[in-house]
């Protein structure tokens, strides 16, 4: 996947010259929009969106805000090394971002990054080779992306922006679209060597800031109308961004808050039924073999496990909230002693969507569970009574 460069907008970016070198750019500059091969950028493009709508939950909102046609600056705040990619697969539109150029020395990475059309920079002169290949897509009437943070955000909240983005605007006249990515830096902090599911993540692409071309005349060489583009460009982004950091903060005091009860009510309803066949057997009403309480033996033994040992991961936990339907799952096929039938498959595919949502939509699953999870033991509740 393309990596921005986060030295992209240092100072020396600002010095750069407003017209194109005559000489050309030899090493930076990017290939032309025809040059790019559109089937496989469609293609990957396509892929990528699958694997982020399956593991990670992205949602777009504004893409009508993103003009069809012309030279247009998309300004991001850059939370992970995901974010271009994810851009990218937003939009119909090709969009270029710069990468660094020692990438493209890697056979395959190389092939993703035409794929992906980015444009490689020589670090050894970041400042001017970057700003003059961003020109260059612009004037070309392309898309080009662009985290005016000039690195990657700490926390989720934006660092201070840099005026390369207002610069790009002022030379070439291009609107800049700025785009709020929220919820990514819980999927690959800057603390991680590599991203993780989980989601959601939201693209949300704002109105176009666009400049008045008689003040762009008269206050071109403004440096106050450079931060005033720059403090509009975070305002925009922000008025999404940080609810949304609120929002979260407020969410995981939540779940993080310890006694959870009702909680416990749900792990314990394995224990709750089998209760219920104790007392079926008590009173004579049915028999029930003792292979029954073999599933709940296996879930007391691992709840004990938990408890007692003080090793916690992801997965653990993840295991802990899908016991109760493994039990379940296990109730149910001794019930209809259809271990070998397609009520198992069916089972044991319903299983397979609870670890998923389990993993990559816990929140939903969270509300999910505590409705559901009771019902259906409630359910097996009813089948132990009505079945033969």
């Amino acid at each position: 996947m393309p990596n921005s460069t986060d030295s992209a907008e240092n100072g020396s970016l600002l010095k750069s010259s407003a017209t194109e070198p005559a000489g050309g750019l030899p090493e930076d500059s990017p290939a032309p929009a025809g040059q790019v091969p559109q089937a496989a950028h469609r293609l990957l493009r396509a892929a990528s969106r699958l694997i982020f709508k399956l593991f990670n939950d992205i949602r777009i909102y504004g893409r009508h805000h993103v003009p069809a046609e012309g030279a247009v600056i998309l300004a991001a705040n850059h939370p992970t090394y995901l974010d271009p990619p994810l851009i990218m697969c937003a939009l119909r539109r090709q969009v270029r971002f710069l990468a660094w150029e020692r990438l493209f020395r890697v056979p395959i990475l190389r092939r993703l990054m035409v794929w992906y059309g980015t444009i490689p920079v020589n670090l050894s002169r970041p400042g001017r080779g970057s700003f003059e290949a961003a020109v260059r897509v612009l004037r070309a009437r392309e898309v080009f992306g662009i985290f005016p943070e000039g690195g990657r955000s700490d926390f989720g909240s934006m660092n201070p922006l840099k005026s390369g983005v207002a610069r790009l605007a002022m030379i070439t006249g291009a609107p800049i679209v700025p785009i709020s990515i929220i919820g990514a830096h819980r999927i690959w902090p800057k603390t991680k060597n590599f991203p993780r599911p989980g989601g959601p993540i939201i693209i949300e692409f704002h109105p176009p800031i666009r400049l008045d071309s008689e003040e762009l005349k008269n206050r071109r060489r403004d440096k106050s109308f450079e931060r005033e583009i720059v403090d509009k460009v975070m305002s925009a982004i922000n008025q999404k961004l940080l609810p949304a950091l609120r929002k979260e903060r407020r969410q995981d005091m939540v779940y993080k808050r310890p006694g959870q009860i009702w909680n416990w009510a749900l792990e314990g309803l394995p224990f709750f039924f089998s209760l219920w066949l104790l007392a079926l057997n008590h009173f004579r009403f049915r028999a029930i073999p003792w292979s029954f309480y073999a599933w709940v033996a296996a879930y007391a033994a691992y709840c004990a496990a938990y408890l007692l040992i003080p090793w916690k991961n992801k997965w653990r936990v993840g295991l802990w909230n899908v016991a109760p339907w493994i039990v379940l799952l296990g109730l149910v096929l001794q019930l209809t002693d259809s271990f070998n039938t397609g009520t198992g498959a069916l089972g044991a595919a319903a299983l397979v969507l609870m670890a998923w949502m389990a993993t990559f939509r816990f929140r939903i699953y969270r509300r999910f569970r505590v409705w559901v999870l009771p019902l259906s033991y409630a359910a097996l509740v009813v089948w132990s009574l009505v079945l033969p």
